[in-house]
């Protein structure tokens, strides 16, 4: 097969300041570098977004692929007809034969999907919602389902996400499931993170609960607070410990003082990697309480670095992730009582360093960047084969 024969994919990303997808796009890079029928090309709207702000830099070491970025800054800066404007020429000249695109609630991800038809192209796009993701309406529901039974494919982080897009319509032939990895630093490596963890948990086996992401209204937090201060009754030497920013923080430091909790919570702002890591391995749980959570890439990183988890029932990645009583448990999301006791039950059950460790870092396991990247290779083949048979190319594609 020679050069001009390849089958050419545009990969869509709305900002280059997700690590965990720059870490799926090089491993995509490197998995397809000796392909002679298949081409991949990236594209980043922008650095970063305004919500993202104090959650750190963009992390270039995750980002290990060509890609072209449009935008420098945020994409909030970049006026809409301008940024409109400027996906539609570089989509418009493409000569891809297949679009995988992102942000299908945006008028962008519309405009491409149409040149994509009127050029005879196939496209796909990323989901990762799930129905507890938003609020449910008409209008809305109607808008995804003419979506989703637009495209010709639709690639889903997880069985909540592949549900979702079923339930407003997409075909099974359609859902192409992929797996959600999180983006871990440089040289990690399974066995020494459990390894440090287990020394880490016994020298200093304290209670210790921490929160990864965004202080915002949506994850939770309000809950976690409450459920938090009935547990210092029978626990009186816990700590809670919240990793990140966010709009929330000044009424939560005063939730924490209205609590008589003020003591005993530590903010310490966004973290680095490294820094994270440090702070997964002294955790006894990570704790994720969200009203409304695609996914949870929290949980992969707190699994990676052995630390059980107890996240509410709306997170999407409780089906794969969360094996009860083994990496963590479930609490009904919003429902104080029901988040307390599942603390006070893994603060019994999974705090035998040797033997949680091994079991959250084993489920970790499945869900890397390099299983994610051959997904969408699968993925993508599958939906090029027809339009390879047209051209009379070898069917590997």
């Amino acid at each position: 097969m020679t050069e001009g024969d390849k089958m050419r994919v545009d990969i869509w990303h709305n900002i280059l300041w997700a690590s965990y997808k720059g870490a799926v796009f090089s491993a995509l890079h490197e998995a397809s570098a000796g392909f002679r029928d298949l081409e991949f090309r990236y594209f980043q709207m922008a650095e970063t977004e305004g919500r993202r702000a104090g959650l750190g830099r963009v992390d270039s070491a995750h980002h290990r692929y060509p890609y072209r970025l449009l935008f420098q800054g945020s994409i909030d800066r970049v006026a809409r007809p301008r940024l409109l404007a400027r996906v539609l020429r570089e989509t418009w000249r493409s000569p891809a034969d297949l679009f995988i695109l992102t942000g299908y609630d945006r008028v962008e991800c519309w405009a491409q999907i149409l040149i994509a038809r009127v050029r005879g192209a196939k496209v796909a796009i990323f989901c990762d919602s799930t129905i507890h993701d938003r609020p449910q309406t008409f209008l809305r529901a109607k808008v995804k389902r003419l979506i989703f039974q637009s495209v010709d494919g639709i690639f889903c982080y997880g069985q909540r996400s592949a549900q979702y897009v079923s339930h407003y319509g997409a075909r099974p032939e359609q859902i192409f499931q992929r797996c959600q990895a999180a983006a871990l630093p440089p040289g990690y490596d399974a066995a020494r993170a459990m390894q440090a963890r287990v020394a880490t948990r016994c020298g200093d086996p304290a209670d210790r609960l921490l929160y990864v992401g965004r202080l915002a209204a949506e994850k939770g937090l309000d809950t976690l607070f409450d459920a938090f201060a009935e547990l210092r009754a029978a626990r009186p030497a816990a700590t809670l410990v919240l990793a990140g920013v966010g709009s929330e923080e000044a009424r939560l430091r005063l939730r924490a003082a209205r609590l008589g909790i003020d003591d005993a919570v530590r903010f310490l702002g966004g973290l680095h990697a490294a820094q994270l890591q440090d702070e997964y391995r002294r955790a006894s749980l990570l704790v994720l309480p969200s009203l409304s959570e695609p996914w949870g890439l929290v949980v992969n990183e707190a699994l990676n670095n052995g630390c059980p988890v107890v996240v509410s029932d709306r997170c999407g990645c409780v089906p794969e992730l969360v094996h009860e009583g083994v990496s963590g448990f479930v609490h009904r999301a919003g429902d104080v009582a029901d988040l307390r006791d599942k603390l006070e039950i893994a603060l019994q059950q999974l705090q035998d360093p040797q033997r949680t460790a091994q079991a959250c870092v084993r489920i970790a396991g499945l869900y890397t960047p390099a299983r994610a990247a051959q997904q969408i290779i699968v993925g993508a083949r599958t939906l090029l084969h027809a339009e390879a048979q047209r051209r009379g190319m070898p069917s590997d594609v």
